[in-house]
């Protein structure tokens, strides 16, 4: 779980994320939330995600 706290809670909160492997998916709740779930092949790996979380744009 991916939480966020808004310097402006009167504009919206979007969360982004890259990177996220084809394994796993990533969805923003739109209230500051969002969550990266998946199962993780068998196989070792390591991926870099980027998230990032903008409020009124900013």
């Amino acid at each position: 779980m991916i939480t966020t706290k808004a310097v402006n809670p009167d504009g919206p909160i979007v969360i982004t994320a890259t990177g996220v492997p084809e394994w796993a998916t990533f969805s923003d709740a739109g209230n500051g939330m969002a969550e990266i779930e998946g199962v993780a092949p068998a196989s070792a790996s390591t991926s870099d995600i980027v998230i990032r979380a903008t409020n009124n744009g900013a």
